[in-house]
């Protein structure tokens, strides 16, 4: 499914206007249009990917911080779960 199609054009605007501050710019200035081909025309699922893997490589003991934290939510909601069930 292409979620593009159900943004507004304004809506597209302000995601490439994002998307161009995330990776361009507090990247040193990464080539968006080399690294990743079609860069306006991807849906916010894969602007929040691209904002990942970009954030992993230019602060890589911050975003290991943020799995471990992600892990340790999982684990705590798993475990709620299971004591309630």
């Amino acid at each position: 499914m292409d979620d593009n199609f159900d943004w507004t054009v304004g809506e597209l605007v302000a995601m490439q206007v994002v998307f161009t501050r995330l990776i361009y710019f507090y990247t040193g200035g990464v080539n968006m249009r080399v690294v990743f081909p079609g860069w306006n025309r991807y849906t916010f699922h894969d602007l929040l990917y691209a904002t990942s893997v970009c954030f992993g490589q230019t602060h890589p003991v911050e975003y290991q911080q943020l799995i471990e934290l992600a892990v340790d939510i999982v684990v705590a909601m798993g475990a709620a779960e299971r004591r309630r069930g």
